[in-house]
């Protein structure tokens, strides 16, 4: 398989099974790898997918997938898909969330109408565009609130995929040792093997082929 065709497999399995959480979800947990590598690339997605990269994030990952190969390894795929975390319908809210935050400690007054205007790409406004917009007009709110918040879910988000791809996978090699024999499971505790029981059978009286009845 040629990396071409490769990569349009990941981004089709990406877009195929991210149409809900739970679809999410399910798909990070069935991903073949360590819950370690899992975990770990699902904490680095959820930390990019709550910074203020709209529409570059998934590039983020990859770049940052690739820096970090020479010192530890972690699964790409579930990185990429914690980026759905961020999307149109929770990207506004998010970055709200993390400028509030940030609000807290260096102050602030752009108001929630403003923020989804600068998020927004238009035909005459494009990505890199509104990127720089928000550097400059949210600036240290943004900054700070955006690194708070992101490490927070990070940190919540390794030990919880962890576990939960652990107990997926021993669940499932537990159900791939399950006995073919659907009556295995009525054995009694002690495994005492069953012996054969005799069969009764009725025996019909025998008949003499060589009597002869003689009448008078």
């Amino acid at each position: 398989m040629s990396t071409e065709t490769a990569d349009r497999s990941l981004w089709a399995l990406i877009k195929r099974h991210c149409s809900s959480p739970r679809t999410l979800v399910k798909t990070i947990l069935q991903l073949e790898d360590t819950p370690h590598s899992i975990a770990l690339g699902s904490a680095i997605g959820m930390w990019i997918a709550l910074t203020p990269t709209p529409g570059i994030q998934m590039a983020l990952v990859m770049a940052t997938a690739f820096v970090m190969s020479p010192f530890c390894r972690w699964n790409r795929v579930a990185g990429l898909l914690m980026c759905y975390v961020s999307n149109p319908l929770t990207g506004v809210p998010i970055l709200w969330t993390c400028y509030k935050v940030g609000t807290v400690f260096v102050g602030g007054d752009i108001t929630f109408a403003r923020l989804r205007e600068l998020v927004t790409p238009t035909p005459d406004r494009p990505v890199w565009d509104a990127l720089k917009e928000i550097c400059i007009d949210l600036g240290w709110p943004m900054l700070i609130g955006t690194l708070i918040v992101s490490t927070i879910a990070a940190v919540l988000t390794y030990p919880s995929v962890y576990w939960l791809v652990k107990a997926y996978q021993s669940r499932r090699a537990a159900d791939r040792n399950l006995p073919t024999d659907p009556t295995a499971h009525v054995s009694n505790a002690h495994e005492i093997p069953l012996e054969p029981q005799p069969v009764s059978r009725s025996v019909e009286p025998t008949v003499d082929r060589h009597a002869t009845v003689v009448s008078v």
